[in-house]
Parts: structure tokens; sequence; C-alpha cells
């Protein structure tokens, strides 16, 4: 079978047991066969010891745990708010892939962004390197510079933010790379050991983006915006921390715990057409600022 049919048969199982929980697993055969035969896969023979193969793979490989209850007499995912939010990141991408793959009439409709970042060519083998805890040297233009610079790096993870992917390495300190920087990188045979304490995902729960500044403060932003910005802000909140202190026909009002970083003041900018910052007083000064630069730079501006 396929990549994509595997990706497939994985979802659809891990979907049914989110939706019915303490499913038997002669009930979860029968859908899996039904929805396998929806998506012309009918010809794959798949049995309970398959189903049961099928978990353990997604234990390992997504690291979503499907569990029995005997006293229910069925399958379960076991999950808190923390962890229901980690499986559907987890499961967003490979929806999307599903998708995109179900059928080849899709070109006529579905419409993917054509500006893409480089560099997703490096995702497997940086992968490679991160799991096998392997060295690896990149050569690496940064924008402000002519020329590549060699760098060895410890590569502990990878990150994906705004449309780009990012290699978290270590050297001396972890440093961010973006992917499309990467002019070319060696997998070395030097192993590394990896810091335990240094907990990736977490250095970045009080940052917007991508940037990391250990030396800046979390800070307490209150934000307004009009009710046509707060529509698309419930839907997609700007931060995991995004707390509602209003919501009427007026106006919108947020409050988020962050680090008031540059790219957070760029997405700031641009909802900038009803944007009201209401506290710190030193980030609407510097919103200000920007402004009137803007005004200044374009006031004696003619075509």
């Amino acid at each position: 079978m396929s990549k994509i049919g595997y990706i497939k048969r994985y979802l659809i199982i891990i979907r049914k047991i989110k939706r019915s929980p303490y499913i038997s697993l002669k009930d979860l055969l029968q859908y899996v066969e039904e929805e396998l035969a929806f998506h012309g896969l009918e010809h794959i023979d798949i049995s309970t010891r398959t189903l049961q193969r099928d978990m353990k793979d997604i234990r390992l490989e997504l690291g979503i745990s499907i569990e029995y209850s005997r006293s229910n007499r069925g399958y379960y995912i076991p999950t808190d708010e923390e962890q229901e939010s980690e499986i559907e990141r987890v499961l967003e991408p490979f929806d999307i892939l599903n998708s995109l793959n179900a059928d080849n009439g899709l070109q006529a409709f579905v419409f993917p962004e054509h500006r893409k970042a480089s560099g997703t060519e490096h995702l497997y083998g940086l992968i490679y390197a991160i799991k096998n805890k392997l060295k690896v040297e990149i050569r690496y233009k940064k924008y402000h510079e002519a020329t590549a610079s060699v760098y060895m790096i410890e590569p502990y993870a990878l990150k994906e933010c705004r449309g780009r992917w990012y290699l978290l390495g270590m050297k001396d300190v972890l440093k961010t790379f973006g992917l499309d920087r990467i002019e070319d990188f060696t997998i070395l045979r030097e192993h590394f050991r990896q810091d335990n304490a240094l907990q990736v995902e977490k250095l970045f729960l009080e940052s917007f983006g991508i940037i990391l500044r250990e030396d800046l403060p979390v800070e307490k932003v209150v934000l307004a915006f009009d009710r046509y910005d707060g529509a698309y802000l419930k839907s997609l909140p700007l931060h995991h921390s995004q707390k509602i202190l209003i919501d009427n026909e007026n106006e919108f009002v947020i409050e988020l715990k962050l680090k008031i970083t540059s790219d957070f003041i760029m997405e700031l900018l641009s909802r900038s057409n009803s944007l009201w910052v209401i506290a710190p007083q030193s980030l609407r000064e510097h919103i200000h600022g920007i402004f009137e630069k803007a005004e200044n730079r374009n006031a004696g501006y003619n075509l």
C-alpha cells in the first residue's frame, strides 16, 4: 500500500475513535472498511489484527495513544484540553494531504498557494538527523550577508511559522535557521547528546512567532478592534493566550500575555485599520512611531 493509503487509514481510525469513544474492534473494522471503499481503496484487505497494528503505529509515529477500556469494552483516546489541541495540530497536515490526494480532479476547484518558501527539500534529511541525534553542517546565507557561512549544528527540532520552515539547533545556544536560507547541508556521522532539560516547544509558548528573545519580559497586551476584525480574530486567535474581554457590535477587546517581538508587531500592523493598543503604553507609542515615520516618508512623494 502507498504511504497515502496508510495515512488515510490512520486518519479514519483516529477520527472515528475521537467521535465514538469506546467503539468495539468489530464496529471499528466495519467502519474502516466502509470508509476505505468510499475512498476507492476497497481492494485493501484489513483485519482486526491490522487495526491493532495500526493503533500501535499511530502511537509510535504520531504520538497519539489509543487505549482499550475493559469496563466500557471499547477503544478510546485519553485526552485533556492540552492533548486535544496537540492531536488536532498533528492531524491537520494529514487531513490536508488526505483531502488533496482524494481525487485527481481537485485542481479545478482547490487552489494551493503558489508563493512557496524554498528549503522544504531539506525537511526529510533534517528529520532523519534530529531523530538519530546526528550533527549537521549547514551552509547558511543570512539575508543581509553577501556570502554564506558554514555552521556545525546540533539539530533539535523543526518549526513552521507563517508558511516558512525553521531549523532549531544548538550552536552554543539554541538558534533558529530558516530552511530557505540553507544552501546545502551534510549529515555528519557524529552523534550529540541532547539537553533533555531544554523543552523546545515550551520556549515558544510566550512568543508570537519564531523569534526567541530570553531578554524580553512577558507582558500583558490589551488590544481593541472593530467587530469585523474581531470576527476574524475569534476564528484565528493571535496567540494561544488570547482571552476575550469585550465582544459586542461596537468593539472586540482581547488580552494577550506574551513577549513583544518584532514579528508580533508586524502582525499587529497587518490589522492596523481598526487596531487600538490599550496597553502597554510602550507598545502604543512604538506603533504610533512606525506610522509617523511612514507618513513622513510618503508625505512628499509624488508619482
